[in-house]
């Protein structure tokens, strides 16, 4: 496809339109969007290989997000939530996640790190840091699945909306977030990189996973990674760029295929 006038959220370069879809897939989640709306192109940047759809809904997403995101997504929380974590270790992304985030830390002898969870879903990660030991605070945006984490499970809110939050004298030693900034708009992607900064103790820690961009589409565009909920999927240089952007260095990035057939970056940063 011929390129186009559309510059990268990332690092504004030029970028060329490789998709485009006026129906959605078969196996594609909407969330209750009329499908006579439902229209997206993806574009993918000529200098840092970012991919990133564009649509008209992102009103529409902010609201799901808010509100009924667990209704689609998960239906009932408590089952989804019994049922990930009674996962075999070997077939758990998040018991993996934890194993990997806890030699992490060893490695850098942090040991007793407070800890912050952006966009904690249905609680596994949480809940599993947390039985671990770690002093964790989780925040979640959607209303169901925050109620779950703090009267079903226990965990300890820091908030709701962190772009909210105008004053706090709390700082955490880590902020986590795994698969939640490619949900972000662009002006808010920003804008919570901005806030993890502010909220992270000097030299904090940030680990964040995102989708894979390039090594999905290797596959095919039509994959999950590339999905209408998600503004962003990432490459190791953009992700690179962004957190030099907002004020942090990338300590290490790893390409990761999931057990659940995910293609992920595992992102390890430190605030500068």
């Amino acid at each position: 496809m011929k390129s186009f006038k559309v510059s990268c959220p990332i690092c504004k370069s030029e970028t060329k339109q490789v998709l485009e879809l006026n129906k959605k897939l078969s196996y594609e989640n909407i969330f209750g969007l009329k499908e006579s709306l439902y229209h997206r192109k993806l574009f993918n940047c000529l200098n840092c290989d970012h991919y990133f759809n564009i649509h008209k809904q992102e009103k529409f997403l902010n609201n799901i997000y808010n509100n009924n995101y667990s209704t689609y997504s998960y239906k009932n929380i408590n089952k989804n939530f019994k049922k990930i974590i009674s996962l075999p270790k070997n077939k758990s992304s998040n018991y993996n996640r934890v194993k990997n985030l806890k030699s992490f830390l060893d490695r850098k002898k942090i040991k007793s790190p407070k800890i912050l969870d952006f966009g904690s879903g249905t609680g596994v990660f949480t809940y599993l840091m947390q039985d671990w030991g770690y002093d964790i605070m989780f925040c979640e945006k959607n209303t169901p699945c925050y109620n779950f984490l703090k009267n079903n499970l226990k965990l300890n809110p820091f908030c709701k909306d962190l772009l909210k939050v105008k004053k706090t004298n709390t700082k955490f030693n880590l902020i986590t977030s795994n698969k939640v900034l490619e949900h972000l708009s662009n002006e808010s992607l920003v804008k919570i990189m901005s806030k993890f900064r502010k909220l992270l103790s000097k030299k904090g820690l940030l680990y964040l996973e995102l989708p894979d961009g390039p090594s999905a589409k290797k596959m095919s565009l039509l994959r999950q990674e590339f999905f209408f909920e998600h503004f962003n999927i990432f490459s190791k240089k953009s992700v690179e760029i962004l957190l030099k952007k907002s004020g942090f260095k990338s300590l290490k990035i790893q390409k990761i295929y999931e057990v659940n057939k995910k293609f992920t970056l595992r992102i390890f940063a430190e605030k500068v």
